[in-house]
């Protein structure tokens, strides 16, 4: 359980979000006005290189109650490394924009350390989808103790910068930030759901996509470039990074 809290900073969790192309993301759209109203124990930080993402959410969303920071980088890793320095709190969620969690799952943070991460399932049903949640739940993450940002990662500040920035890589950086994380501690996998889009299955194609993962993991472990691995894995979707 988070401890020693210091009275003068009322601020215990910071949501940290990594953001270019949001427009037509709903995800986002409910997540924030979830957390809108879960009080002054949680901070929202919203990195971006998209100059009209923060009057975009205004008209969805009203008034902000975020704090904004324009970053120009492409890689997500960099975006995420920014938060966390702007971060008051003594946790930090690592939120991946396309990812939802409800109310009940923002309030746990409050009772946890360490780092960890949430259940992760698709917001629509097919048995290859929920395949890929059970093996990114079960064996990736149970086994391997390796879990992907749209799990929505949650780590004590103090174990993070212990642990390191992350490295700025512009894919498989969620993976690298895992592998420092348990040189200092085990994960924990809450219960709780992150409702995740399937937005790339859908576009690409369920079968391509789940190739197209497959192939780019084991380029990984050859030592792939990342900047080639990324324009591959975002081709023709532009939802991490402009490519």
């Amino acid at each position: 359980m988070l401890k020693c809290y210091n009275h003068f900073n009322m601020i215990k969790i910071s949501i940290v979000f990594s953001c270019t192309n949001e427009a037509e993301n709903p995800f986002i759209i409910e997540s924030l006005r979830t957390i809108k109203n879960l009080g002054d124990l949680f901070e929202t930080i919203i990195v971006t290189n998209n100059q009209n993402l923060n009057p975009y959410l205004e008209t969805k969303l009203g008034p902000a109650f975020w704090q904004i920071i324009l970053l120009d980088n492409n890689s997500r890793a960099a975006r995420l490394n920014e938060g966390a320095k702007k971060a008051k709190g003594q946790l930090i969620l690592f939120h991946h924009p396309r990812s939802y969690l409800k109310v009940e799952g923002y309030r746990t943070l409050l009772e946890q350390s360490g780092w960890g991460a949430f259940t992760h399932c698709f917001e629509r049903r097919h048995f290859l989808l929920d395949f890929t949640s059970w093996y990114s739940n079960n064996v990736r993450g149970k086994i391997k103790e390796i879990y992907y940002l749209d799990h929505c990662l949650f780590v004590e500040k103090e174990l993070f910068e212990k642990a390191g920035p992350i490295p700025n890589v512009e894919i498989f950086e969620d993976t690298l930030l895992c592998d420092k994380l348990n040189k200092w501690a085990p994960p924990t996998l809450l219960p709780h759901f992150a409702v995740t889009s399937s937005i790339r299955f859908s576009k690409n194609g369920l079968i391509k996509q789940i190739v197209l993962n497959q192939i780019l993991k084991i380029a990984f472990l050859l030592g792939a470039n990342d900047e080639l691995m990324n324009k591959i894995y975002e081709k023709g979707l532009n939802l991490n990074s402009n490519h």
